[in-house]
This record gives C-alpha cells, structure tokens and sequence, in this order.
C-alpha cells in the first residue's frame, strides 16, 4: 500500500497492510489448493483483477475466444487497489459463501521472509511499538510507511523545535 489515497480510503491511523510477493504469494496457493479437500469445490481461480471500464471490457471481450470473467474485472477508477482475487466454485452452482475453510498459516510460515507488514503513515509511536512487539512474538516485523503525511510532518517540525 504505496498511496496514501488506499490508506484514507480503507483504514484507520491504526491500521496496517501486509505485503507478501506476487510470485510467492501464488506458490501459497497452488500448494494448499493441492492439499484442499473439499467434494464441494470443483475447481478454482486466482489472479489479479483487471482494470477497465465498460467500454474497454466489451471491445476486449467481443474480440478473445474466452471473455474476461466478470469476477476478475474492476473499473478503472479502482486501479490504485491493485488487487488479487482468489475464487473457489462449487459443483451444481451452489453459491453459499459458508463451509469452506482454506487453510494457509502452514504455508504462509515457509515465505515468512518475503511478507513485509507496513504501518500506517499516521500512526503514533505508542501504538506502532505495542504492533511491533506483538508481530516480533511471532517473528513479524513492522516497518513504519515510507510516506510523508501533513500529520507525521507536523510531527517532525514539532520534534525538532522541541
């Protein structure tokens, strides 16, 4: 979550994001995917979410052989999201959301090295240290955001007037 605008938009100063490499984070999947079991589930389908709009979408889909799945296509004016989507489709087209259950912690243990979590760019130096402390009991590390806000600025001038 390099932009600030994703920051305003979803969270709060206390919050943070994780970020796990693309390639990795794909390589989690396909492993526990071969391990899920689960009769219901008869195939699945990841990947990142395309960015379009209608216009877009429907020249591109009238000229491919396979349109585009509507689960994986957002409006442009959604890019900064840079999302990956993961969908799991049941036999007979039972869209019930309840009773499948992905288990991921294993795997997620193996690329520990490559998830990077971020605090928010606003978040104050109590709140950040209790986060780090508690992420470091289970060998995470918090990193402070990269971003210069107005407050984190206001902060800086403060401190070193002080």
């Amino acid at each position: 979550m390099n932009l600030f605008s994703q920051w305003q938009l979803y969270c709060d100063k206390n919050s943070f994001a994780v970020k796990i490499n693309f390639k990795a984070f794909l390589e989690v999947i396909s492993n526990v995917l071969n391990d899920f079991e689960d009769e219901e589930v008869i195939s699945a389908k990841y990947g990142r979410v395309e960015y379009m709009n209608l216009y877009e979408q429907a020249t591109k889909n009238a000229t491919m052989i396979q349109p585009y799945m509507s689960s994986f296509i957002k409006h442009k004016c959604y890019i900064h999201e840079r999302e990956l989507r993961f969908l799991l489709f049941r036999e007979n087209g039972n869209t019930s959301r309840k009773g499948i259950k992905i288990k991921m912690k294993d795997e997620l243990i193996k690329i520990k090295s490559q998830i990077e979590i971020i605090a928010h760019p606003d978040m104050d130096t109590e709140t950040f240290s209790v986060f780090k402390n508690e992420l470091n009991k289970s060998d995470y590390n918090l990193v402070p955001s990269n971003l210069v806000t107005k407050n984190n600025f206001d902060q800086l001038i403060q401190y070193n007037s002080d």
